[in-house]
């Protein structure tokens, strides 16, 4: 039943043509404002796309507890920010895609130099912070939108993403961005809560590997580089050289991504081997 409290529809700009729907949108205060010039958002642009990950096997689930996509802004203001009525896209040439609703301003404000976690799921029905779409994790762009539907606050295009691995700012905001461990919803400034940044892009020789994160949990991913064709064999052994783990992979790319599941270590320091091109690398794991 109608009670007059809801939301009006307004002109996104006054000298928009209000005979095309596409340049309308919900008002951005219940009731609207009749008889007074259209309440229209404040510009934003101080908020930043700060960090993402496009392929969150494991690292943190959502509300729902699942593992989706997921996109950090940041607010590095002295005062809170609210992003209702704004739009967020994953392809610049549809800067409409996504519209941040404002019928839940706690959920949609971000406090003075905080963050604020999307979860691109491509479920809103989830909830207000959760988009429709999800992140590609080979090729994509993440843009932020005034509510005018054309101007961009921030955006960012990215290539090759890796699991469980985000990309983020450093500093935070204004910052170049690196591969890292994930900070979400926190600062990427490097500390002793989360000190690594990964270099995707250093080649020291053929059969390089990485391990991350690490230390770990007993959830670790594996990246490896120039085994194309080969037989890639991984022993994990304890620091007394007993061998506690032995798996054979069989590549058919470059590049290649595993996660490795290893439960039944325990706390302590565990090195892994990979054998591969008739070469042996070796990498120091941790279990905390």
């Amino acid at each position: 039943e109608a009670d007059g409290s809801g939301f009006t529809l307004s002109l996104i700009e006054p000298y928009l043509d209000n005979t095309i729907p596409e340049n309308w949108i919900a008002s951005y205060n219940p009731g609207g404002s009749p008889g007074k010039s259209n309440e229209f958002i404040p510009g934003h642009k101080t908020i930043f796309i700060n960090e993402f990950s496009a392929i969150n096997n494991h690292f943190i689930m959502d509300e729902f507890g699942e593992y989706n996509d997921w996109i950090e802004l940041y607010n590095p203001a002295d005062e809170a920010v609210t992003i209702a009525g704004l739009y967020i896209t994953d392809n610049f040439s549809n800067t409409l895609k996504h519209r941040f609703p404002n019928t839940n301003p706690e959920l949609t404000t971000i406090p003075a130099k905080g963050f604020l976690l999307l979860w691109a799921d491509d479920d809103t029905e989830q909830g207000v912070l959760h988009l429709n779409f999800k992140l590609d994790g080979e090729k994509e762009q993440i843009g932020l939108i005034e509510a005018n539907g054309t101007d961009f606050i921030d955006s960012v295009s990215y290539l090759i993403q890796y699991p469980d691995t985000s990309y983020g700012r450093i500093p935070d905001g204004t910052g170049p961005w690196f591969y890292r461990l994930p900070t979400p919803a926190a600062t990427n400034s490097p500390g002793s809560d989360n000190p690594e940044i990964i270099d995707f892009n250093k080649r020291g020789q053929k059969n390089d590997f990485l391990l991350y994160p690490n230390p770990s949990e007993g959830i670790v991913n594996m990246t490896l580089y120039d085994i194309s064709g080969n037989c890639v064999k991984m022993e994990i052994k304890n620091i007394e050289g007993q061998t506690l783990y032995v798996k054979t992979f069989y590549p058919e790319e470059n590049e290649f991504h595993t996660t490795l599941h290893l439960p039944a270590l325990v706390k302590g320091i565990y090195f892994v081997s990979v054998f591969a091109n008739q070469k042996q690398r070796v990498r120091k794991l941790m279990i905390k």
